[in-house]
């Protein structure tokens, strides 16, 4: 059996302090312990009457390193911790627990508090043994040669065992638990740091470790024991962060003698003893009822968004079932903590317990569990706490997911795109990283924002999106040399943005777009042959819309190349001469001719046209 000894510096050991009075022998002024310790301060007054552990049940645990303080949590998040506490030797039996978890007790969530910092100082051995008596061995011999010390703590919660009482006939059926005086009924969590006197600089009234007015927080490096960050206790993020939710004080009660009266109960018939038993447990069935629902109205808030609301239904979770609490890495609610800590602004805290749980709970690779936590924190946490990359990443995210998902407004959708856009050209691309190259192909972005503002119910702007998002996406018709009018790009915009379906199907077609159409039915003439009176209708709409259309090649380089006079003419002209009015079709050639840069006075491009009218139609031959 692992022994857990208070006062040594190896694991979970605290403290082996070998009292003269209390084992009989007598001190030996001038020799030393088998620690190394001094022996001097055996023989005073204040170590012969410091040796009982009825006087002491409320000890400071100072001597625990981050080993100590891991492991000791590691058990008590699932069991009672026994402990053998005999004059002032604390042994904590590791291996007292049954076979069923939680069966000789648990540790309820921890009842946090707002705190303050504490203060002791040890000016003599009198006042060691009174305020640190398990800290004797280790800082015994300084005080008797006159060495003053200073503490400060910080007490951020405290956690209950869910029993009053443990009784001596359930461990004698845990040959572990041989030897058990006591159990730790409660523990506080907090930070710690003390030194020397003599390597401080303090100013009155203030704190030395940076709590406070006038905190002097480089003096934190003289620590002689240290446990947490003092500096991290103040304000609400204290009970997340992993720096002030250390042990620093125990409460032991004593086993009880005699048997558990409610095992005897349920060996009764049917008295009121058997009843009250009875009830217990419908009690308890009620209690993990209550803890399921508070456990999925977490997950419902984490879902919305809301962190803090989620870590009040965990936190309320974790009072009705406290086997389990969410702070615990192995507890199936760990992983919704860690990301509610994210959303309620606490982006650090809430990684690392994200990445516990996920050591705790999975075989994952330490690179998959980066990127699980990774993902995760690009999802929760406040924008303004990720690097570059993550920032897009999650802005990436975010405009999916009210674009696919969840319903946003159009100011939402703008500027998180607009977030999109201002970062894609910072960050530097990595083809192997398919998410941010997809964050960075801003096509791709402006499709997903045309979406969410679909969603938004904006179906103007939604659509003025989708049809820049199909330039930048480098979008061709599938039939080369054929343009696509505004009629065909609704019905496809309809088909993306369903949302916006009856928008599309009830808007009129603009001159631009009757410009655009009737130009592509005329292109279409010359290679499929159709009839002289659609050729003519096709001609007279387009030249009639051209005459409202008013566009640069740069703004809008299909509409101003549909309304190019010599083009409108020359492709009514072969759509004419196919159908086989030459006639109509020459008339027409001729108006092209003259339409040419340069017109009647320059004929350069006559033969070319008249060849290529000759060739497509057969007039002329």
């Amino acid at each position: 059996m692992k022994q857990l000894v208070l006062g040594s510096l190896a694991p979970l050991t605290l403290l082996a302090l070998a009292c003269g009075a209390c084992g009989g022998a007598a001190p030996n002024a001038t020799g030393g312990r088998p620690s190394g310790q001094s022996s001097l301060i055996e023989g005073t007054l204040a170590g012969a009457s410091s040796c009982s552990s009825k006087t002491h049940q409320r000890p400071f645990v100072i001597e625990w390193d981050a080993t100590d303080m891991s492991s000791f949590e590691s058990k008590a998040s699932s069991d009672v911790v026994f402990v053998k506490y005999e004059g002032c030797d604390l042994v904590v039996l590791d291996g007292c627990a049954s076979d069923v978890r939680g069966a000789l007790g648990a540790y309820g969530a921890v009842d946090w508090t707002s705190g303050s910092v504490e203060k002791i100082d040890i000016a003599n051995q009198g006042e060691l043994y009174a305020k640190l008596p398990l800290g004797a061995a280790t800082l015994g011999g300084r005080v008797s040669q006159g060495e003053q010390f200073h503490m400060e703590y910080y007490v951020s919660g405290t956690r209950k065992a869910t029993r009053d009482e443990v009784y001596r006939s359930e461990l004698d059926a845990v040959p572990r638990c041989k030897g058990a005086t006591h159990f730790v009924y409660a523990y506080n969590l907090g930070a710690f740091a003390l030194a020397s006197a003599k390597q401080l600089t303090r100013e009155a009234g203030a704190t030395v470790w940076g709590i406070g007015a006038g905190g002097k927080s480089s003096s934190l490096g003289n620590a002689d024991k240290r446990g947490g960050v003092l500096t991290s206790c103040t304000g609400v993020t204290a009970k997340e962060t992993q720096t002030c939710t250390v042990p620093i004080r125990l409460t032991l009660r004593e086993i009880s003698g005699g048997a558990n009266p409610d095992v005897v109960a349920s060996r009764a018939p049917e008295t009121p003893d058997a009843m009250n038993l009875a009830g217990k447990v419908m009690q308890k069935m009620e209690a993990n009822e209550q803890a399921k629902a508070r456990a999925q109205a977490a997950v419902g808030k984490m879902n919305a968004g809301d962190g803090k609301g989620c870590l009040k239904e965990l936190d309320a979770m974790d009072r009705v079932e406290p086997a389990h609490v969410s702070t615990n890495p192995k507890s199936p609610s760990s992983f919704a903590r860690g990301m509610c800590v994210m959303l309620a602004g606490q982006c650090d805290a809430g990684r690392a317990q994200l990445r516990k749980a996920y050591q705790a709970q999975t075989d994952l690779s330490t690179e998959l569990v980066d990127a699980s936590v990774d993902a995760a924190a690009s999802k929760h946490c406040a924008m303004s706490t990720l690097a570059p990359d993550k920032q897009l990443l999650k802005a990436a995210q975010d405009l999916g997911i009210a674009a696919t998902m969840q319903k946003k407004d159009a100011e939402y959708c703008t500027r998180t795109f607009e977030t999109v856009r201002r970062l894609a050209p910072t960050v530097k691309a990595d083809p192997a990283d398919t998410a941010l190259s997809n964050a960075q192909n801003i096509g791709f972005q402006r499709s997903a924002y045309a979406s969410c503002l679909g969603r938004a119910g904006d179906c103007p702007a939604s659509f003025a999106a989708f049809r820049t998002a199909q330039s930048e996406s480098g979008f061709t018709p599938s039939v080369p040399g054929v343009v696509r009018s505004e009629a065909d790009e609704r019905a496809s915009f309809a088909n993306i943005v369903t949302t916006c379906k009856a928008w599309a199907s009830s808007q009129k077609a603009s001159p631009r777009d009757d410009l655009v159409r009737a130009s592509k039915e005329l292109e279409r003439g010359r290679v499929v042959k159709t009839d002289a009176a659609s050729c003519k209708k096709n001609h007279a709409a387009a030249i009639a819309a051209a005459a409202s259309v008013d566009v640069t090649q740069a703004a809008d380089p299909v509409a101003f190349e549909a309304k190019d006079p010599m083009k409108l003419a020359l492709s009514a002209a072969l759509c004419l001469g196919k159908a086989g009015d030459c006639a109509a079709g020459a008339r027409a050639l001729e108006d092209a001719i003259r339409a040419a840069p340069g017109g009647s006075t320059n004929r350069a491009a006559e033969p070319s046209l008249r060849g290529m009218f000759a060739g497509i139609t057969g007039c002329g031959r």
